[in-house]
């Protein structure tokens, strides 16, 4: 597995919960882990870039959040992500998620 490394500029910190923040977070479909042990906090009124080289994982980790594999039988996630400071659910994602999903769905 690749590790993914996430950094932030050096800037003064936002005031306000973080818009985002995941900690210890994983995926797998099946016994294949594809996530494991990811922190991310994404502070508000900043724009976060996820880098990185093909096959470590940023869709997998965007969609999870998005919630967008919960149908796959084989999936399973674990960890905490919050979401303006309360837990990720289905019925509190980021607005722009859910329309996403119901475009999918």
């Amino acid at each position: 597995m690749t590790e993914l490394s996430i950094r932030s500029a050096d800037a003064p910190p936002p005031d306000g919960p973080e818009v985002l923040a995941a900690h210890g977070f994983g995926a797998a479909f099946g016994d294949k882990v594809v996530l494991a042990e990811v922190d991310l906090v994404l502070p508000p009124h900043t724009l976060t870039v996820l880098l990185g080289p093909v096959g470590t994982g940023k869709s997998t980790l965007l969609r999870a959040i998005a919630g967008l594999n919960d149908r796959n039988p084989r999936y399973r996630s674990w960890g905490h992500v919050d979401y303006q400071g309360q837990p990720l659910a289905d019925d509190h994602r980021p607005a722009l998620v859910v329309k996403r999903q119901e475009v999918v769905s």
